[in-house]
């Protein structure tokens, strides 16, 4: 299942990518803390400006948002011995002699296909340079791609027709307006993992998460799941519409799966339908002080109620329910965090 480089008495050790994301802090909290692994963290963006020691503990140089993201790594239960923190660049000491690579920063926001790629070919040479030089064979990658490589619109199939792993989005084109451009980046970082993948035979995992809700392990709300959030808290127009969303807890457990049993594949993770807005801004206004103005809107699709005409449709539509029941907890969770974020900035 996993190759022998980086285990330690046992059990598997992991790199992540990206290591202070949304999703990535969720993934670390769930392989340190729940499954007990060693950790290697590479950094992003400003943050890998200095080398974060977790034998000294220093954190020099950073601003004040990038202390909170790495104190809420390093606060996490058992951080001190098995969570160790690296730059981003080179990735040689992140990924040596480990058995997983988790990429999770695969298409950063702001980022043209052209960097993309760029830093989708810095993993691979990072994991083919260090292999060979300890003699052992590479670890598994699992890639944080997105729903948005599988599909750019719902309409972008016939009525009745379902979007599956096999699916691609060929509409967005580089030169595009937003969000256009970055879907293409996305598409572009992606299909490139495939492709060196299969030129240096690295066993690769694909998991194409849909918009992710629920709580944050950090504080900051500068993730595009957490902006929609916090615009919705302070009085804006909701950013999007109806759309397939998908708990990140859910979404980082599916990554630890397909480094299991996943290579080769791809993972389309998201609800079975969109997710009406109307729906995702009821659930904020749940339990939230009344200072905050959720703002009301119209979702553009309706849901229908299943017709349980036999047991099959009633199970279908209990499970339909228990789903969606789960994404308003997901969203009223991360309302929480987001709304203890903008508290704790006022202050």
């Amino acid at each position: 299942m996993y190759h022998t480089g980086g285990t330690i008495g046992g059990m598997p050790t992991s790199c992540v990518v990206g290591a202070t994301s949304y999703l990535a802090t969720e993934l670390i909290y769930q392989l340190v803390v729940e499954e007990g692994q060693t950790v290697h963290g590479a950094l992003r963006g400003a943050e890998e400006v200095k080398f974060i020691d977790n034998q000294t503990g220093a954190l020099r140089e950073l601003g004040a948002s990038h202390h909170a993201r790495m104190a809420a790594l390093r606060t996490m239960p058992h951080a001190d011995r098995r969570l160790w923190l690296h730059p981003l660049r080179p990735l040689d000491s992140c990924v040596d002699g480990v058995d997983v690579v988790y990429h999770t920063l695969a298409s950063p926001e702001g980022f043209r296909a052209s960097e993309s790629v760029r830093l989708m070919r810095d993993v691979f040479d990072a994991i083919e340079r260090t292999a060979a030089a300890g003699g052992y064979p590479a670890p598994r990658v699992v890639l944080t791609s997105c729903a948005d490589v599988v599909m750019r619109q719902p309409d972008d199939k016939p009525e009745g027709e379902c979007f599956d792993e096999d699916d691609w989005d060929v509409w967005s084109a580089p030169d595009g307006a937003e969000p256009d451009a970055r879907r293409h980046a996305k598409v572009a970082a992606e299909r490139e993992a495939w492709r060196l993948a299969d030129e240096r035979n690295v066993s690769l995992a694909v998991v194409n998460p849909a918009f992710m809700v629920g709580p944050a392990r950090t504080r900051h709300t500068d993730g595009a799941s957490l902006r929609y959030i916090r615009a919705v808290l302070e009085g804006e127009a909701p950013p999007l519409g109806d759309i397939p969303m998908v708990d990140v807890r859910d979404a980082a457990a599916a990554h630890r799966l397909a480094a299991r049993s996943g290579a080769g594949r791809r993972h389309l993770v998201a609800s079975a339908r969109l997710v009406p807005q109307r729906h995702a801004l009821a659930a904020l206004r749940v339990g939230l002080p009344p200072h905050y103005a959720i703002a009301s809107a119209e979702s553009k699709d309706e849901v229908e109620p299943a017709e349980a005409s036999d047991t099959a449709a009633e199970e279908a539509a209990a499970a339909e329910a228990a789903a969606a029941a789960k994404a308003a907890k997901a969203a009223e969770e991360a309302a929480a965090a987001a709304a203890a974020a903008a508290e704790a900035a006022a202050a």
